[in-house]
């Protein structure tokens, strides 16, 4: 009885610990010549942003935090020059988004809509 008990504990401590590990949103906008992807991980507060145009993409990843409706950005530092230079990557290094609702957020004037998985 005590093997069966210790078992059916396991059990689903393993599966909420694999369930945290899978808690990855996906917000987007696209439009005719655009696309915005971003990715929020809650296990470890990091993210990763891209926005792809006609031209190519430029991207960064980073931690986030949450205050209130707002959901802050801040992208690792890359310490390359050549990466600074290039056409991937994203000169602006912080932003905040506001929280619609649990499906919608606001990056400027463009609402990214929540991806379902």
């Amino acid at each position: 009885m005590r093997k069966i008990i210790m078992f059916i504990f396991f059990t689903l401590f393993i599966s909420c610990v694999n369930s945290k590990h899978s808690e990855i949103k996906i917000f987007q906008k696209k439009g005719e010549d655009f696309l915005y992807v971003l990715e929020l991980k809650d296990i470890d507060s990091t993210f990763s942003f891209s926005q792809t145009y006609f031209e190519g993409t430029a991207s960064c990843q980073g931690k986030w935090s949450r205050k209130e409706k707002i959901i802050i950005l801040n992208c690792n530092e890359v310490n390359s020059f050549t990466e600074k230079i290039s056409s991937g990557y994203m000169s602006k290094r912080n932003y905040n988004i506001k929280i619609i609702n649990k499906n919608t957020l606001q990056l400027d004037n463009i609402k990214l809509e929540k991806v379902r998985q």
